[in-house]
């Protein structure tokens, strides 16, 4: 229990008065003899106890009335902290949970009630259809709060996705002002953490003037939003508990029928000039089937490329490829948009990618050890049957050209779309040239050719050095993802396999999820490169930089990557694809898939410079002549915001921004300038973390996982909850005012009754 106005307190001394009074004028005998007295003795002695005891009682009765005064006039509450009660100002902070999964269909509105500012927020809310959301029903209950809060409160509103955003009001005391933030709070296409919006609420609770403070979270509590950082969240809040009041307002949706748009995968090369297939993927993220679905991939947003396709059903769990297709007129980069219809969440029906069309795709690959007797020896044998797959037709192939390593020649590179290295030198051998060793003329050329764009592959050998490859790929040229440390090798018994499961990231994260792809987790390495994750300021400097895309199953890199801004993506593998002595990765039904995927990704399927995840920085090296210019990022509507001058990289004038918190289609251009077609651009999509389990946490699991009881609430029809009715249950004070006026009839009537006795 704890007290409102803990002063009043000290009235409870006031007990004291019965008690003094009661020993001050208690009545005093003087023994007078009187023989007929002694008659009476007995019966004076009986009486004379019973009053006694009657008057004790009284005399309890009348302190415990005067206690219980006191302590109702101290305001006593229900909870451990001291809180605010019916009439109190209190710090208020309400934290709108703002994640991809508040968009979900939440039912309909209802009548509205004119006292009732819950119902009235939620249809002011409301779709025409009287549609509602998760998110809609979040802010209605914010505004209930909002109104219910006590004369000269202060309140802060702050959204809450992966990251933290104050809304406003700039005037805490202006509630009128909240208000407006509330109702022009946005959805993001973020996932859901609570805890940057909780320390964010923290810090302004600690500031607030008042003694009395309440945090309300409005969300539909998923549990990832629990789970992405749950220690150092249950902290926070263990710790904001012993002087605030909070309360998880849940704004739980009904079971969802959901079917998310997962990717967008070319069937084939893309060149001008053809009608190209894609697979559009779809996920059932909901607990339920989803039934008479229309799946559309449409290209540059014209209705002319354009192409629809049913599906009946989709069960829970299931991902279907839907193959589309869309005619290919020009080359260059351009947008296909997917589309399905329609479920109970519309956040992720949309899904923008950008491709890269080209008059005609060539690969180059350069050999390190060819073999001109026996193919089967040579290095790149294996590469060249796992290109061959990529190629939709007879006479209609994808061009590769391979090339002896000391051949290797910067014209070469000419008309090429990709290079692939395979077992090659950078550096002769004691200074002698051999047939593993490139020109310093072609690294050169390399350099260039990556830096316009163009993707290049590493696959290492029993010809690699390891110095030549960090002096002059790493530090030189800023090519190589991650150092290399050196090889490492260890016995048949103990190879190392690769991990499906840490496939995260495009484009091999599909592994990680179809069935079909579980010979991945067969794959044997005996060999490796050790490559060394960087610490301290060269990690920060390669962050935006590199990634790991699959690791071996105990956790060393096996694929890595690194793009820097405005140039091509350089990817290595950590093991080989020719030699037996190192891996059987060549061998496996799964080396086609994977070098399909990655060759696709590199050269049109998703450019990952142009295709960013919400929450993901924009990165782009601008010309030399707009390096002092202000930026602005232009959305699909036409909003433009600043975003500020570019700063120089390595040299280089880079513009970053990660005002991309909403999926959708983002220009960058010089301030007060229109997009043109050489103006670069990004698309954004969801951030599907947040469905890969649509499952929403109980009040009982969320306390369990706490460690103790929040005030719990739900976002219903009924928006009394929200009101300061709610604050006022808190008090005992009403229930203890009626103790008191019942113990002065009952004082009344029992010193009434006593007096008789006399």
């Amino acid at each position: 229990m704890s007290f409102l106005a803990p002063t009043l307190l000290w009235g409870a001394l006031a007990a004291g008065i019965p008690i003094a009074l009661h020993f001050f004028y208690r009545s005093r005998y003087r023994t007078v003899p009187w023989a007929a007295m002694k008659f009476l003795l007995t019966s004076i002695e009986q009486t004379s106890r019973r009053l006694r005891f009657q008057e004790l009682l009284l005399l309890l009765l009348r302190v415990l009335l005067l206690v219980l005064l006191a302590v109702a006039l101290a305001r006593p509450t229900s909870l451990a902290t001291s809180l605010a009660g019916q009439g109190d100002a209190v710090d208020a902070v309400l934290l709108l949970d703002t994640s991809l999964s508040m968009d979900a269909r939440a039912g309909v509105a209802g009548p509205v009630a004119s006292n009732d500012p819950y119902q009235q927020a939620l249809r002011q809310f409301a779709r025409a259809d009287g549609a509602i959301t998760a998110f809609d029903r979040a802010r209605a209950a914010a505004i209930a709060v909002l109104a219910g809060l006590p004369p000269h409160s202060t309140v802060q509103v702050i959204a809450c996705a992966d990251r933290a955003q104050i809304l406003g009001p700039h005037t805490p005391s202006r509630l009128d002002q909240a208000r407006v933030a509330i109702e022009g709070a946005s959805l993001t296409h973020l996932t859901t953490d609570f805890l940057p919006g909780v320390r964010l609420a923290a810090d302004f609770l600690r500031r607030g003037p008042s003694p009395n403070k309440e945090l309300y979270l409005f969300s539909d509590m998923q549990r990832r939003g629990w789970e992405a950082q749950s220690a150092a969240l249950v902290s926070a809040l263990d710790e904001l508990r012993q002087s605030t009041n909070i309360h998880l307002v849940h704004c739980v949706p009904a079971r969802l029928a959901n079917v998310s748009l997962t990717g967008i995968t070319p069937q084939s090369t893309l060149r001008t000039g053809e009608r190209a297939d894609f697979a559009v993927l779809l996920r059932n993220t909901g607990q339920v089937p989803v039934r008479n679905l229309t799946v559309s991939l449409q290209l540059n947003q014209s209705e002319s490329a354009r192409d629809s396709q049913p599906v009946a059903e989709v069960q829970p769990g299931e991902t279907r490829a839907v193959v589309l297709s869309v005619p290919l007129e020009r080359p260059g980069r351009q947008v296909l948009s997917a589309t399905v219809r329609s479920d109970d969440l519309e956040g992720d029906n949309h899904l923008d990618q950008i491709i890269q069309v080209a008059d005609q795709v060539g690969v180059l690959l350069v050999d390190g050890t060819p073999n001109a007797s026996d193919a089967r020896r040579a290095a790149s044998y294996f590469l060249q049957h796992a290109l061959n797959p990529l190629q939709p037709g007879a006479g209609a192939g994808l061009p590769v050209t391979v090339v002896p390593a000391d051949r290797a020649a910067p014209r070469d590179l000419e008309g090429k779309e990709a290079c692939l290295l395979v077992n090659v030198r950078l550096e002769p051998t004691g200074g002698a040239q051999d047939s593993s060793t490139i020109s310093d003329e072609f690294i050169r050329a390399l350099a260039v050719f990556v830096q316009q764009q163009h993707p290049l592959v590493l696959f290492p050998g029993d010809r690699l050095d390891i110095e030549a490859y960090n002096r002059i790929l790493f530090e030189q040229l800023r090519l190589l993802p991650y150092r290399i440390d050196k090889v490492e090798t260890t016995t048949p018994e103990r190879a190392w396999r690769l991990d499906r499961s840490s496939a995260d990231r495009p484009p091999l994260d599909r592994f990680r999820v179809e069935s079909g792809y579980a010979s991945i987790n067969r794959i044997e390495s005996r060999r490796r490169l050790a490559l060394s994750l960087p610490t301290g300021e060269e990690a920060k400097s390669l962050a935006e930089e590199s990634r790991v895309l699959l690791r071996f199953n105990d956790g060393a890199p096996a694929i890595v990557a690194r793009q820097r801004p405005g140039a091509g993506e350089v990817v290595l593998f950590a093991t080989s694809v020719h030699d037996p002595a190192w891996s059987d990765l060549f061998v496996s039904p799964a080396f086609v898939p994977i070098v399909q995927v990655m060759l696709s990704h590199l050269l049109e399927g998703r450019p990952a410079q142009f295709n960013r995840i919400a929450g993901e920085p924009l990165v782009w090296a601008v010309s030399q002549d707009e390096a002092q210019l202000p930026f602005d990022l232009i959305g699909l509507t036409g909003e433009r915001e600043r975003v500020g001058t570019p700063q120089v990289v390595a040299g280089r004038a880079v513009l970053t921004t990660n005002r991309t918190s909403r999926a959708g289609l983002y220009h960058l251009v010089p301030a007060d300038r229109e997009p043109t077609d050489r103006s670069p651009l990004f698309a954004v999509e969801p951030d599907l973390r947040e469905l890969d389990d649509l499952q929403s946490f109980r009040p009982a699991e969320i306390d369990e996982r706490l460690g103790f009881t929040p005030l719990h609430l739900t976002a219903g029809d009924d928006g009394a909850i929200f009101s300061g009715a709610e604050r006022a249950r808190r008090e005992w004070t009403m229930w203890l005012l009626a103790a008191v006026l019942l113990l002065v009839l009952v004082e009344m009537l029992f010193a009434w009754y006593c007096g008789r006795g006399w």
